[in-house]
């Protein structure tokens, strides 16, 4: 994929769905089909790669919100606890 850098997504999603339907549609001529055959393999490869990187960042996210609530109920327990001097 040539311009891999500025594609984004969406972009690529909608390319993707495109190709497949004109494969789905036309009977195409062999030699024609094989490069658009190519650039629909790239766009799958760029786009699971891209919702891979986007579920580790929904991840960590996760994993940071979770943290974070431990934490706050952490110290709600400590705030409402009675304390004898």
């Amino acid at each position: 994929m040539s311009n891999k850098q500025s594609l984004s997504f969406a972009t690529a999603y909608e390319e993707l769905k495109q190709l497949t339907s004109e494969f789905e549609q036309e009977e195409l001529d062999l030699e024609a089909a094989i490069p658009k055959f190519k650039r629909a393999a790239e766009l799958s490869v760029f786009l699971k790669k891209k919702l891979t990187e986007l579920d580790n960042k929904i991840e960590e996210i996760n994993v940071k919100v979770k943290k974070d609530d431990e934490v706050n109920i952490s110290k709600e327990e400590v705030v409402d606890q009675d304390i004898d001097f």
